[in-house]
């Protein structure tokens, strides 16, 4: 999305994106747990925090809200 705006206002060459990088989410703890279900060791475990990357600015971000709604 992003890049088509910079596209259509004029700061990126025209029809010059293309896809260079793909990714995936993660789940990351320092505790030694298998996430067999990322989805269900979310909604079973006390967390006293979760942090993702701001889903205003970032791609993975709004991802993982995604995820989590």
């Amino acid at each position: 999305q992003r890049p088509r705006l910079l596209e259509s206002d004029g700061m990126a060459v025209p029809d010059s994106r293309f896809t260079y990088a793909r990714g995936k989410l993660v789940l990351w703890s320092p505790e030694t747990a298998a996430f067999i279900s990322p989805i269900a060791y979310l909604s079973e475990q006390p967390f006293s925090r979760l942090a993702i990357a701001n889903p205003k600015t970032a791609p993975y971000g709004l991802a993982a809200q995604q995820v989590l709604e």
